[in-house]
C-alpha cells in the first residue's frame, strides 16, 4: 500500500481550487454577457413634454434623466421639448 504524503495532499487541494476558479470566472464571464445584452436591449422611455407657448430663454435648462437639452439660439419660441428614440427632440407647436 502506498501512502499519499501531505504534499500531494496540497497539490490536489491546489488542482480543485485551480477548477473551482476556471468554473467560477466561465459564470461570471457568462453574467457580464447577459448584463451587456440587457443594457443594450434596455431603453428610457419619458412619456411627459415640455410646451413652451412663448419664449424659452437661454439658460433654461430641461433634463430628461441624465440627458440635457441645450439650444445654440438667444431664445427659441412656440416649440415642444419631448423624449424620442433615446435624444432630446425639439419640435415645433
Amino acid at each position: 500500500m502506498i501512502k499519499k504524503g501531505a504534499g500531494s495532499d496540497y497539490i490536489d487541494q491546489y488542482a480543485q481550487i485551480k477548477r473551482q476558479a476556471v468554473l467560477l470566472k466561465e459564470k461570471i464571464d457568462l453574467k457580464n454577457l447577459q448584463l451587456q445584452k440587457l443594457e443594450k436591449e434596455w431603453t428610457m422611455v419619458y412619456p411627459g413634454a415640455v410646451i413652451c407657448k412663448r419664449k424659452l430663454f437661454q439658460g433654461v435648462k430641461i433634463n430628461f434623466g441624465d440627458s440635457r437639452f441645450t439650444f445654440d439660439f438667444d431664445d427659441i419660441e412656440h416649440c415642444r421639448i419631448f423624449w424620442a428614440d433615446s435624444e432630446i427632440v425639439h419640435g415645433t407647436l
